[in-house]
């Protein structure tokens, strides 16, 4: 999770709406940290999926 990501989540928090945060090779510890940031700004967590599904959309 680089800053690049944490600056793409910020826009789409900026939205207003749900935000999905999706990365194959994040580890538990980088993901954690997203999360973290984005409860500084009011958002909450709400689920974790390990694997991918493929043809099946996901909303955060």
């Amino acid at each position: 999770m680089g800053k690049r990501q944490i600056q793409g989540m910020l826009r789409l928090m900026a939205g207003g709406g749900p935000v999905e945060v999706r990365s194959r090779t994040a580890s538990v510890k980088k993901l954690a940290r997203l999360a973290f940031t984005a409860q500084q700004f009011g958002y909450e967590y709400a689920d974790v999926r390990t694997g991918t599904q493929r043809g099946t959309p996901r909303c955060g």
